[in-house]
């Protein structure tokens, strides 16, 4: 093990004052922040000599730096963090770089879109209720008209004069003649 991993990891065996150690944060994610943020402003798959130019410009941009060796853009990115920082501190109201102008009309027009779609889909849900219940009224007021027509069928039914060997005729099969056939055999058709 090299003599320097056991201070680096263990609060007792460091150099480092309490205060700063208690400070750092227990894991990487402000550095993988960081990465994320170098890799959205930078770009990534470029080559190497694209890179280089690309540093060069978005630090001259960002930072008014020149690509000059001996100039340590590291210092001055960490410098604007660590003021941003002290600003946070001091006003409690932390930078949100999720908050520009146009993040905030990309979230109004997104909202915007999932209202409409809201509405659409409400509109379509109240129009096929609606049919459906017009469907059932109009199927309601047909059943009530056909057992109207049959009670006033039955009622004349009842009220008809009908002779009794009508209704016993329709009551019974009808009869039908029956035919000799060429052997002689009475079959009924």
């Amino acid at each position: 093990m090299h003599w320097w991993i056991a201070p680096s990891i263990n609060r007792y065996l460091t150099k480092m004052p309490r205060r700063n150690w208690d400070l750092m944060p227990a894991d990487t994610n402000t550095m993988e922040g960081s990465h994320a943020d170098d890799n959205r402003k930078r770009g990534t798959n470029h080559s190497l000599i694209e890179a280089i130019l690309v540093y060069a410009v978005l630090n001259y941009y960002y930072f008014g730096l020149q690509l000059i060796p001996d100039t340590c853009s590291a210092q001055k990115s960490d410098a604007e963090t660590a003021k941003q920082i002290a600003v946070s501190a001091s006003s409690g109201i932390l930078p949100n770089r999720n908050n520009t102008q146009q993040d905030r009309y990309s979230h109004q027009i997104g909202r915007k879109a999932s209202a409409f779609r809201q509405q659409s889909a409400h509109r379509e849900a109240v129009t096929e209720y609606s049919a459906v219940q017009d469907e059932i009224r109009a199927i309601t007021e047909e059943s009530k008209a056909i057992n109207a027509r049959k009670k006033q069928l039955q009622e004349q039914l009842k009220a008809a004069k009908v002779p009794s060997s009508v209704k016993s005729a329709s009551k019974t099969k009808a009869s039908v003649p029956s035919q000799l056939d060429p052997l002689g055999i009475r079959a009924v058709i």
